[in-house]
């Protein structure tokens, strides 16, 4: 047969008494802080070591397990309502440990039926989950950590993100749009704020040629400084409207220019909105 080390034994109960803690929380509420959860099953986990290199006497084990299941919930759940809540505890605490200790000493006896080189396959696979399950409960935990961490960058996404809608004529295209705080641009003749889009998006809108009737009121040239150069000068155009929405509210202006950036803004947004869309353009 196999054999357990020390380290494989307490590993293997840790998750099974983290296990069963987690399951009880979920089936008598209320569910534990993951610090206790965690500090139960240690106490557990360490007592189940104890038992596996000291032999004692059957009624003192009994005895003494009595006394760990009426610790590891007290480390738990304390403090409790009532002694009736304490009872409900120790209830679902004992029952998802006999349905799960059954099932562990089934797998086992079927195990050995087997026969011995079974047996021997077997307990490497043990002492794989010793190992695995401690180390998928602490990678679930530091993803625990993370969430809210992912929360709120998304959140902080969304308050920059708006919805940008440019119409010429008939025509109206899309875009993902960001709250520039550094984007300044006027042009200079109006004072127009100006509004930086990548090509691929206003694309639909362009005509195929430059002198195209109708246009020739509406380019522009925009002098700028940054966007992947020192300094130069982007094409514009005038559009017949410009609609910004936000979480709020939605701006629709006359009184604005879009330039055209033939590279990439960013990842999430094809636009970069000026700072002036919230004072209403």
């Amino acid at each position: 047969m196999g054999t357990l080390y020390a380290e494989d034994i307490f590993l293997l109960n840790l998750s099974l008494n983290w296990l069963i803690i987690w399951l009880c929380g979920r089936l008598y509420r209320p569910y534990p802080a993951r610090w206790r959860a965690w500090l139960g099953a240690g106490l557990g986990a360490l007592a189940s070591l104890a038992y596996a290199f000291f032999s004692q006497s059957p009624w003192l084990v009994v005895l003494e397990k009595f006394g760990l299941s009426l610790l590891m919930v007290t480390v738990v759940w304390y403090p409790w309502s009532s002694w009736r809540q304490l009872l409900g505890q120790l209830i679902h605490f004992y029952l998802v440990s006999f349905a799960l200790g059954g099932g562990v000493l089934g797998l086992l006896f079927w195990a050995e039926r087997q026969g011995t080189a079974f047996t021997d396959r077997l307990w490497p696979i043990f002492s794989a989950l010793a190992w695995a399950l401690p180390l998928m409960a602490v990678l679930g935990w530091l993803w625990g950590l993370c969430q809210p961490l992912l929360t709120l960058r998304q959140a902080a996404r969304r308050a920059y993100q708006r919805l940008v809608r440019v119409a010429v004529g008939e025509q109206v295209v899309a875009c993902q749009g960001w709250l520039d705080s550094g984007n300044h641009l006027v042009e200079p003749l109006s004072g127009w704020p100006v509004l930086v889009v990548e090509k691929e998006a206003v694309k639909q809108l362009l005509p195929e040629r430059l002198d195209q009737p109708g246009w020739e009121t509406r380019w522009r040239w925009v002098p700028f400084q940054g966007l992947g150069h020192q300094q130069g000068l982007l094409p514009a155009f005038k559009p017949d409207w410009v609609e910004i929405e936000s979480a709020d509210r939605t701006v629709r202006s006359q009184r604005l220019l879009v330039a055209i950036y033939e590279g990439s803004l960013g990842e999430h947004y094809q636009a970069l909105l000026p700072e002036r869309i919230e004072e209403g353009i």
